[in-house]
Order: C-alpha cells, then structure tokens, then sequence
C-alpha cells in the first residue's frame, strides 16, 4: 500500500507556479510588464497562462493582438462542473505556450465575478500550465485577495515618480496590515533609468524594500504597442526586451531557490 502511495504521489503533476503582477497606480506599465513576462517564460519552452484580472478594462488580449471569443465571464455559472480539459477551451492561445484567460468581452459582466470563482479558477489553471501570471487591477479588492492566497510571488511595479513611489509605499503598507508574507514580495522598478533626479537609493530607503529588478525606460515600448506586436517579437534586442528575457530567468532562479530550501527544511 504505501509503495502504491508512492507511485501515486509520483505521477502528480507540479502545481504552475502564480505570479501576480500589481499596482495601485494605473499607467506605471503593469499590463506591459504581465504580458512580456509571461512571453519570455514562455519562450523557455513553458506552459504560460496569462489572466487577465481587470475585469472592466482588461489590456492583455488587445495587447497581445488577440480577439478572445471566451472570457472570465463565461465560468460563472459552470465553473463547479469544470476540468483541466473544459478550461482549456475557455483559453484563447497566442502561442503553443502561451494562453490568454481574458477579462469579460463585456465590462457589465465584471460585477459576476466573485472571489470563490477567481479561486476554483487559478487553482484548474494550476494543473494546466507551468506559470500562471495574474495581471490585476489596480485596488484591492475580495477578488484580489483571493488571488493574493493563492499567489507565490507578488511583483510589486513602480516607476520613477513621486505619485508611483507613493502608490508603492501604500501597497507596502497595505500589505503588511493584511499580514501578507514580506517573503513573497519582489519590488520591481519600471522604466528607471530616468533622469528625474531620484536615484535608486533613494527609492529603496523612502520604501524599505530593496529593487529586486529594473526594466529601463525604451522608447521600443510604445512603439511596439502601437504596433500591436510584443516588444519581444517586435524588437527582442531592445534593452526592455533583454530585461525581460532576464526577468524570466530571474523568477525561475527565485522559485527553484524558494524549493530548495523547502525540500532541504523537510
């Protein structure tokens, strides 16, 4: 019995790893950052599932160039009922690695979607893919909390200005009444490299936490959105781009790292 036990332990599959992508402030390039993130993991040759959390204005498919038939929406009343298999439909592919949950094709429908659903739905994505990043809106909110419980890493997005750096620090505040593990947190700096007169130093002393990773200002960024092309397709040699590519090794390292010493305190 227990070396049947063993075999059955064996054969289940590892559980997608959550990465939550978050701001307060709007416009500090969140959706950017989701969507080439999820790209560059998925160019290692991993299962990526992007949702897309920001239920009445949602940027990914359109930032992708996609045109999802299904969404989010689509689960509320079904979502007991469905398996990895089902789910898999409602997904819209950009890539062979890369899938899009979509935000409602509908804005009214956001008022459906309630925090049980974002739940029972992150943790079927967690069966079907390697990564699953949650791109979500900007306030807290039951629903983001509910992805907040099942996340493993929060990538916490600022840029070089006062408005973004004090919308950090409320988050960080915010976080730390809901007792969220300081562990989990990985401050991540948009478009530095701007000469505002704000050094990182300077940042990391007026937050308390130190810049885990920059993606310098790259004037490849809007033009690639208005392309309606990933920066990482569009121009992979842009040094936005090589962030990205090294962001994804960054994560990798970070969670093997995390593992390994889980597996060495058991």
């Amino acid at each position: 019995m227990a070396e049947e036990n063993k075999k059955e332990k064996a054969k289940k599959p590892s559980l997608a790893k959550v990465l939550t992508i978050f701001s307060i402030k709007g416009g500090v390039g969140k959706t950017i950052i989701s969507t080439n993130l999820a790209l560059a993991l998925s160019m290692k040759k991993n299962r990526v599932i992007i949702f897309d959390m920001n239920f009445h204005s949602g940027d990914v498919s359109s930032t992708l160039n996609l045109n999802p038939k299904l969404s989010i929406s689509d689960l509320v009343d079904n979502i007991d009922f469905y398996s990895p298999k089902d789910m898999e439909k409602v997904l819209t592919p950009f890539n062979d690695n890369l899938k899009v949950l979509a935000a409602p094709i509908e804005p009214e429908l956001a008022s459906s979607i309630k925090p049980e659903l974002i739940r029972q739905t992150v943790d079927i994505l967690k069966e079907i893919a390697d990564y699953v990043v949650i791109d979500c809106p900007s306030y807290f909110h039951d629903t983001v909390l509910t992805a907040l419980s099942e996340t493993d890493r929060f990538y916490l997005i600022a840029t070089v200005d006062l408005l973004a750096l004090k919308g950090a620090l409320i988050t960080l505040q915010t976080l730390q009444l809901l007792d969220y593990p300081e562990d989990k947190i990985r401050f991540v700096l948009n478009r530095s490299k701007s000469k505002v007169g704000l050094t990182d130093q300077e940042i990391e002393r007026s937050l308390g936490i130190k810049i885990w990773t920059e993606i310098p200002s790259d004037r490849s960024v809007p033009m690639s959105i208005n392309t309606g092309s990933p920066l990482l397709i569009y121009f992979p040699k842009s040094p936005a781009a090589r962030s990205f590519f090294r962001m994804a090794t960054a994560v990798k390292n970070d969670l093997d790292k995390r593992e390994r010493k889980k597996e060495q305190a058991a």
